[in-house]
């Protein structure tokens, strides 16, 4: 009985590993739109194509002049600067 529950419990504790793991979402700043930046939220993982990469902890979008800055502040790695 007790083996057949530690069995159970390995199982579960592999599949929530799993549903956990969250995979970069890589931004070409060639190929983006404005739908693909609205779509990142707070604690998504960020990888631009010149090797930044973190955890977004702040987002800050800014309409200047007719372009769109947006401005996603990543835990300590700095910030992505996109302006379309």
């Amino acid at each position: 009985m007790e083996l057949q529950n530690q069995s159970v419990f390995d199982y579960v504790n592999t599949s929530n590993c799993n549903l956990m793991e969250k995979t970069a979402t890589l931004i070409k700043r060639g190929s983006l739109n404005v739908n693909q930046l609205d779509s990142i939220k707070i604690g998504d993982l960020l990888s631009d194509e010149y090797g930044k990469s973190g955890k977004v902890y702040e987002i800050e979008k800014v309409n200047r002049h007719g372009e769109f800055h947006y401005y996603f502040k990543l835990f300590k790695s700095g910030t992505i600067l996109i302006i379309l």
